[in-house]
């Protein structure tokens, strides 16, 4: 025989059929699968039956809701029950009796959620809704990041009725609307030019200066320019040599005998290879001497005696007596 309302059996031949778990039915008195039991319709609505399920003891889903001017306060129900004469419901899914109402008033029950405003016209029932609501009832909370608000690949989240983005680096406003400007706050440094961009800034570094924030100096020392042991001094986009050993030029190039020639009175300027005393030494012409023979020897002081005069010769280097 058929395992009835409620109840499936997969296996043939069995003498006992499975019951189907709580709240659930069958719409067939011989249902073989587990599948077959279906959740039964809840209060304020009921089952649609039709063609071989009309034998059907519960309402089971796909379930109607109660229409209007109707209720049913059982799990299972097969139809609705009307309200008394004059009388209906704000709302279609009514579960009581207590919800029906005069036809003349149906907004007097409140049917409308979250804050709604209610009117009616001819017994049917219209909500407004507040914004964050919708429904016909006003009994959903919008989704609001559906429409994804935010903008440059901002993040939404949704917080009760309302939203808020949580922007990318570079933006803001309420909905990441808003490009920040980067170079409002002077980023870049030794007077570069600041230029915006998407979430980001450029600095057009002036010459002689680098980095990302034109923050570096630009080395002229590098390699050092220098020669002969000279120390390169950095400045903005040149540099200078502190040369030793009474080198000249502006990388030190000159000895101290190839520029001017130190030594005077046509003395000859050779390189010192003791460079701790002095860097050149001036080989003197005959009456002369000092270190850059600019000292004129005076052979001639008092040599002679009895008030002898003296007479010296440059080209011998050697003095006579006139007595």
């Amino acid at each position: 025989s058929a395992c009835g309302f409620g109840k499936y059996q997969p296996v043939a031949g069995q003498f006992e059929c499975e019951l189907c778990p709580t709240n659930t039915s069958t719409k067939k008195a011989y249902a073989r699968h587990l599948k077959d039991c279906k959740e039964i319709c809840h209060p304020g609505s009921y089952g649609f039956i039709r063609g071989r399920h009309k034998n059907s003891k519960l309402g089971v889903k796909p379930c109607i809701l109660c229409p209007i001017g109707s209720f049913q306060p059982q799990y299972g129900a097969l139809s609705c029950l009307k309200c008394k004469e004059k009388m209906t419901t704000a709302l279609r899914g009514a579960v009581g009796g207590n919800e029906c109402v005069s036809e003349e008033s149906p907004c007097l029950l409140s049917p409308c959620h979250n804050g709604g405003t209610c009117s009616d016209k001819n017994g049917l029932v219209t909500c407004k809704c507040l914004p964050g609501y919708l429904g016909s009832y006003c009994e959903t909370i919008t989704n609001e990041c559906s429409s994804h608000p935010c903008f440059h690949g901002g993040s939404c989240n949704q917080s009760g009725t309302s939203h808020n983005c949580v922007c990318n680096p570079g933006y803001t406003g309420n909905n990441c609307e808003i490009d920040i400007d980067e170079c409002t706050s002077n980023p870049c440094q030794n007077g570069a030019e600041c230029i915006d961009l998407e979430d980001n800034h450029h600095c057009l570094c002036p010459s002689f200066f680098q980095g990302s924030l034109c923050e570096i100096n630009v080395d002229d020392c590098e390699g050092n320019p220098c020669g002969d042991g000279g120390r390169c001094i950095d400045g903005l986009g040149n540099y200078t040599c502190l040369c030793k050993n009474d080198y000249s030029g502006k990388h030190c190039e000159f000895d101290p005998c190839s520029d001017i020639n130190p030594c005077a009175n046509n003395g000859t300027c050779h390189l010192s290879t003791n460079t701790s005393e002095s860097s050149y030494w001036c080989e003197c012409l005959p009456g002369y001497t000092g270190k850059r023979c600019n000292i004129k020897i005076n052979n001639c002081i008092s040599p002679c005696l009895n008030n002898g005069t003296c007479l010296f010769n440059l080209f011998s280097n050697k003095f006579t007596c006139n007595c």
